[in-house]
Protein backbone atom coordinates (compact mmCIF):
# COMPACT_ATOMS: atom_id res chain seq x y z
CA UNK A 1 0.00 0.00 0.00
CA UNK A 2 1.40 3.72 -0.75
CA UNK A 3 2.03 5.89 1.75
CA UNK A 4 -0.24 8.14 0.21
CA UNK A 5 -3.32 5.18 0.11
CA UNK A 6 -2.49 4.48 3.74
CA UNK A 7 -2.76 8.16 5.04
CA UNK A 8 -5.90 8.61 3.54
CA UNK A 9 -7.48 5.86 4.46
CA UNK A 10 -6.13 6.57 8.32
CA UNK A 11 -8.16 9.99 7.56
CA UNK A 12 -11.65 8.06 6.50
CA UNK A 13 -11.40 6.16 9.70
CA UNK A 14 -10.33 8.95 12.40
CA UNK A 15 -12.79 10.91 10.43
CA UNK A 16 -15.67 8.36 10.42
CA UNK A 17 -14.90 7.30 14.70
CA UNK A 18 -15.25 11.66 15.20
CA UNK A 19 -18.27 11.55 13.36
CA UNK A 20 -19.77 8.85 15.18
CA UNK A 21 -18.75 9.64 18.72
CA UNK A 22 -20.16 13.17 17.63
CA UNK A 23 -16.71 15.12 18.10
CA UNK A 24 -16.88 16.52 14.89
CA UNK A 25 -20.55 18.16 15.11
CA UNK A 26 -20.36 19.23 18.61
CA UNK A 27 -22.58 22.50 18.73
CA UNK A 28 -21.11 25.72 19.73
CA UNK A 29 -24.40 27.52 21.27
CA UNK A 30 -26.77 25.30 23.97
CA UNK A 31 -29.96 27.35 24.30
CA UNK A 32 -30.65 26.74 27.82
CA UNK A 33 -34.12 28.72 27.98
CA UNK A 34 -36.36 30.80 25.96
CA UNK A 35 -33.93 33.56 28.07
CA UNK A 36 -30.28 32.56 27.91
CA UNK A 37 -27.67 30.98 25.34
CA UNK A 38 -24.37 29.19 26.57
CA UNK A 39 -21.76 29.31 24.17
CA UNK A 40 -19.24 26.10 25.25
CA UNK A 41 -16.33 27.43 23.69
CA UNK A 42 -15.65 30.66 25.75
CA UNK A 43 -18.01 29.09 28.82
CA UNK A 44 -20.02 32.55 28.54
CA UNK A 45 -24.13 33.03 28.95
CA UNK A 46 -25.42 35.76 27.11
CA UNK A 47 -29.05 36.95 27.54
CA UNK A 48 -30.50 35.14 24.24
CA UNK A 49 -32.18 38.81 23.93
CA UNK A 50 -30.04 40.64 22.48
CA UNK A 51 -32.27 44.01 22.97
CA UNK A 52 -33.32 43.06 26.34
CA UNK A 53 -34.50 46.52 27.36
CA UNK A 54 -35.94 47.47 23.46
CA UNK A 55 -33.98 50.24 23.24
CA UNK A 56 -30.30 51.66 23.48
CA UNK A 57 -28.94 52.94 26.62
CA UNK A 58 -26.10 54.98 28.29
CA UNK A 59 -23.34 53.53 30.49
CA UNK A 60 -25.53 54.90 33.16
CA UNK A 61 -28.61 52.93 31.75
CA UNK A 62 -26.95 50.09 31.25
CA UNK A 63 -25.78 49.91 34.74
CA UNK A 64 -29.28 50.62 35.77
CA UNK A 65 -30.63 47.47 33.20
CA UNK A 66 -28.07 45.34 34.83
CA UNK A 67 -29.16 46.24 38.10
CA UNK A 68 -32.48 45.11 37.42
CA UNK A 69 -31.99 42.14 35.53
CA UNK A 70 -29.67 40.98 38.85
CA UNK A 71 -32.80 42.19 41.34
CA UNK A 72 -35.14 39.88 39.66
CA UNK A 73 -32.70 36.87 38.51
CA UNK A 74 -33.37 37.42 35.06
CA UNK A 75 -33.10 33.26 33.85
CA UNK A 76 -31.99 32.09 37.29
CA UNK A 77 -29.08 34.31 37.73
CA UNK A 78 -28.22 37.65 39.60
CA UNK A 79 -24.26 37.64 37.72
CA UNK A 80 -25.00 39.34 34.75
CA UNK A 81 -22.96 42.01 33.40
CA UNK A 82 -21.84 44.40 30.69
CA UNK A 83 -19.21 42.24 28.49
CA UNK A 84 -16.11 43.69 28.21
CA UNK A 85 -14.08 43.59 24.54
CA UNK A 86 -12.67 40.10 24.79
CA UNK A 87 -16.45 39.06 25.53
CA UNK A 88 -17.37 40.37 22.50
CA UNK A 89 -14.41 38.95 20.32
CA UNK A 90 -14.72 35.34 21.43
CA UNK A 91 -18.41 35.80 20.04
CA UNK A 92 -17.70 37.23 16.89
CA UNK A 93 -17.31 34.97 13.23
CA UNK A 94 -14.74 37.54 11.64
CA UNK A 95 -15.71 34.87 8.27
CA UNK A 96 -19.60 36.12 8.42
CA UNK A 97 -21.43 39.41 8.00
CA UNK A 98 -24.55 40.53 8.93
CA UNK A 99 -24.34 39.56 11.83
CA UNK A 100 -20.51 38.52 12.00
CA UNK A 101 -21.71 35.66 14.54
CA UNK A 102 -21.21 31.90 14.14
CA UNK A 103 -24.24 30.28 12.10
CA UNK A 104 -25.51 28.18 15.01
CA UNK A 105 -26.36 30.99 16.83
CA UNK A 106 -29.85 31.49 18.46
CA UNK A 107 -29.39 34.99 19.09
CA UNK A 108 -32.75 37.37 18.36
CA UNK A 109 -33.57 40.87 17.95
CA UNK A 110 -29.77 41.37 17.21
CA UNK A 111 -28.87 45.62 16.47
CA UNK A 112 -25.53 47.30 15.20
CA UNK A 113 -23.41 48.62 17.82
CA UNK A 114 -23.30 47.42 21.62
CA UNK A 115 -21.40 48.99 24.55
CA UNK A 116 -18.64 47.36 26.34
CA UNK A 117 -17.62 47.74 30.12
CA UNK A 118 -13.42 48.13 28.55
CA UNK A 119 -12.74 51.77 28.68
CA UNK A 120 -10.47 53.41 25.83
CA UNK A 121 -7.66 53.86 27.97
CA UNK A 122 -5.86 56.47 25.42
CA UNK A 123 -8.89 58.74 25.47
CA UNK A 124 -10.79 59.67 28.72
CA UNK A 125 -14.63 58.88 28.71
CA UNK A 126 -14.77 56.71 25.79
CA UNK A 127 -15.27 52.94 26.18
CA UNK A 128 -14.88 50.46 23.37
CA UNK A 129 -18.09 49.28 21.63
CA UNK A 130 -18.62 46.53 19.31
CA UNK A 131 -20.54 46.47 15.78
CA UNK A 132 -22.04 42.95 15.41
CA UNK A 133 -22.99 43.26 11.89
CA UNK A 134 -19.71 43.91 10.68
CA UNK A 135 -17.45 42.52 13.70
CA UNK A 136 -15.21 46.05 14.27
CA UNK A 137 -14.61 47.78 17.31
CA UNK A 138 -14.59 51.20 17.75
CA UNK A 139 -14.99 53.86 20.80
CA UNK A 140 -17.33 55.76 21.83
CA UNK A 141 -18.12 58.73 24.40
CA UNK A 142 -19.77 57.71 27.91
CA UNK A 143 -22.65 59.53 27.18
CA UNK A 144 -23.56 57.89 23.61
CA UNK A 145 -27.11 55.73 23.76
CA UNK A 146 -25.72 52.27 22.34
CA UNK A 147 -27.19 48.96 22.84
CA UNK A 148 -26.85 46.51 25.41
CA UNK A 149 -26.53 42.43 25.90
CA UNK A 150 -25.71 41.44 29.19
CA UNK A 151 -23.34 38.58 29.55
CA UNK A 152 -22.17 36.29 32.42
CA UNK A 153 -19.56 33.78 33.13
CA UNK A 154 -21.38 29.84 33.17
CA UNK A 155 -18.75 28.15 34.58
Amino acid sequence: MSRIAFCLSLFVIITLFSVQRGYAQQQRFETLSDLVVKDTKSGLMWVRNANISGKAATKEGADRLLKDLNDNKYGGYADWRLPNIYDFITLIDYSKYRPALPKDQTFFNLQYVYITSTPCVHRQGHYWTVNIQHGDIRMFEEGTSLYVWPVRNAN
